[in-house]
C-alpha cells in the first residue's frame, strides 16, 4: 500500500498543482489528514492483552526482535546491507534530488514525478521482479545488483541534464 500511495500521491498533487495551484494541494493533504486521523481515531484496541511482560515496554521488544533476527545468519546479512543502502539512498532522494531539479530550474511537479517513478519501480518489484531475480541470481547476488544499480542511477542523475531521464 506504502508503494500505491507513493505513486498515486505525487500524480494527484501534481495534478493539484497544475490544475489549481500549490494552495489547493497543500488543502488537500490538510484534508487527508484529517480524513486518516480520523480513521486512526476509530481503531480500536484489541480486546485481548498481549502475551508476555506488558510492564517490560516497547524497548524490551525491539532487544527481543533484534536478537531473534540477528541469530539467523541470512536475516542479519540482508538487514545490515539494507541498512547501509539506506544509508545512502535516503539522503540521495530526499535532499539531492530536490537539489538537482531546483539546479535545473524544474517544478514540484519533476519531483513528484521523481517519486512516482520511485513508487512505479517498488511496485515492480513487489509485483515479481525482484522474487525473479532472487530466482535466478540468488539472494545476495539479487541484492549487489540492487544496490548496484541504486548506486549508478544515483550517479547517472548527478550527472544528468533531462528532466525525463531524471525520472528514469
Amino acid at each position: 500500500f506504502q508503494a500505491v500511495g507513493g505513486l498515486a500521491g505525487p500524480a494527484v498533487s501534481g495534478a493539484l498543482i497544475a490544475m489549481h495551484g500549490v494552495a489547493a494541494a497543500m488543502t488537500g493533504a490538510l484534508l487527508l489528514m484529517i480524513v486518516a486521523s480520523a480513521a486512526a481515531m476509530r481503531l480500536r484496541s484489541p480486546r485481548t492483552p498481549p502475551a508476555g511482560n506488558v510492564r517490560a515496554g516497547w524497548l524490551h521488544d525491539v532487544r527481543a526482535g533484534l536478537r531473534a533476527k540477528w541469530g539467523v545468519p541470512v536475516d542479519r546479512g540482508w538487514t545490515l546491507t539494507g541498512a547501509l543502502m539506506m544509508v545512502f539512498f535516503l539522503p540521495a532522494t530526499g535532499l539531492l534530488l530536490p537539489l538537482r531539479l531546483q539546479a535545473l530550474g524544474l517544478d514540484g511537479g519533476w519531483f513528484g514525478a521523481c517519486g512516482g517513478a520511485l513508487s512505479l519501480g517498488v511496485l515492480g518489484g513487489v509485483a515479481g521482479l525482484a522474487g525473479a531475480l532472487i530466482e535466478r541470481l540468488g539472494r545476495w547476488r539479487a541484492m549487489a545488483a540492487a544496490i548496484g544499480v541504486c548506486g549508478g542511477a544515483m550517479g547517472a542523475a548527478g550527472l544528468c541534464d533531462h528532466p525525463l531521464a531524471l525520472v528514469a
